[in-house]
């Protein structure tokens, strides 16, 4: 496996409620992957540590 080109970290975007917006997620991601060779998700910009779990 090859990895080439810049690759960048995605941000989760939450509303004020905690939860994720995933209108502007889509947004987010749509605008990066246009720009960039790759995504990297899974909080890797320490998103997680905000996140609840249910």
């Amino acid at each position: 496996m090859s990895f080439e080109g810049v690759h960048t970290p995605l941000v989760t975007p939450f509303k004020d409620d905690g939860e994720i917006d995933h209108d502007l997620l889509g947004k987010h991601a749509a605008n990066l992957a246009a720009r960039v060779a790759g995504l990297c998700v899974g909080g890797t910009t320490g998103r997680i540590l905000r996140a609840q779990f249910r």
